[in-house]
């Protein structure tokens, strides 16, 4: 392959991943905002830990199951 088509390809890659990451910041912007204008009441930092610890735990065990 010739250098002026690799760095053609490279190019074009680069391009493709700033446009993915441009599409994330802003699902990520929108998420938040939502999260922000929620009135719901907000979870304790100690309740979401614990329910990240337990879904983390169960899905060890579901791998290992699985292994």
């Amino acid at each position: 392959m010739r250098t002026s088509n690799r760095i053609t390809e490279i190019h074009a890659g680069l391009r493709a991943l700033d446009r993915e990451e441009t599409a994330l910041s802003a699902i990520l912007r929108q998420r938040v905002q939502e999260a922000l204008n929620d009135p719901r009441l907000a979870i304790p930092a100690e309740q979401v830990l614990a329910d990240l610890r337990a879904y983390h735990a169960e899905r060890i065990r579901a791998a290992k199951r699985g292994a």
